[in-house]
């Protein structure tokens, strides 16, 4: 699922949020990354077991439960928080 892919299901499921690039570097930050399960399943005959359908709806359904997750979470003020 790409970047776009999940902000379009956040906006579905949850409503619109702007979504825009922060100049700041964190060092957590990563420019490009491409995950391939192919290797894993190889060599440990390891399979997906949850699709990410399910993993959004549970991140969903807690963020519905849990209305201020997000300040919670990060007190800073910044583009996630509304």
């Amino acid at each position: 699922m790409s970047l776009l892919q999940l902000t379009q299901w956040c906006e579905t499921q949850v409503g619109p949020n702007l979504v825009e690039k922060s100049p700041e570097e964190r060092p957590f930050d990563i420019p490009w990354m491409v995950l391939d399960p192919r290797q894993c399943q190889q060599t440990w005959d390891w399979q997906i077991q949850t699709p990410i359908a399910s993993i959004l709806q549970e991140i969903a359904t807690f963020a519905d439960q849990q209305p201020n997750w997000l300040t919670t979470s990060n007190p800073k003020p910044s583009a996630f928080s509304g």
